[in-house]
């Protein structure tokens, strides 16, 4: 499902599921990167919005949630909410490839590599997806 490009066809994939009876939990994420990577502001920050309440405001949850705003050009709102996550979540909640893609859409791109080595140095296991991402130039 991650690397689907046809957002169309991911987005009804999950609507399919969820029409099965399946509980919303991550493909509230899933469905927010469809709207996200097909240029839908709106309707990818209102899933990272289900996403980030979900996840407890951790995790993926809340770097959509950064990545959604700051793409949708709401800068400002972005940047308090990255750095209250800062702030506020210890690494083992908020890994360094989160905070890499967070940086990274917040076009802080000096500190977006700095985390992406420690990503790496770290292993974490998400780094996996940079292949397959249809876009990370947001």
């Amino acid at each position: 499902m991650y690397s689907v490009r046809d957002y169309d066809k991911k987005r009804n994939i999950i609507n399919n599921i969820w029409a099965l009876g399946f509980p919303p939990g991550i493909t509230w994420r899933l469905m927010c990167l469809a709207y996200l990577f097909d240029e839908k502001f709106t309707l990818a920050e209102e899933y990272a919005r289900n996403d980030y309440e979900a996840s407890g405001g951790t995790r993926h949850g809340a770097a959509n949630l950064i990545v959604c705003l700051a793409t949708a050009g709401k800068k400002e709102e972005a940047e308090e909410f990255h750095q209250s996550i800062r702030e506020r979540l210890a690494i083992p909640q908020f890994p360094f490839y989160l905070h890499a893609k967070a940086n990274a859409s917040l076009n802080r791109l000096d500190a977006a590599f700095t985390y992406l080595a420690r990503a790496i140095t770290d292993r974490e296991y998400w780094l996996n997806t940079l292949k397959v991402s249809p876009k990370w130039d947001l």
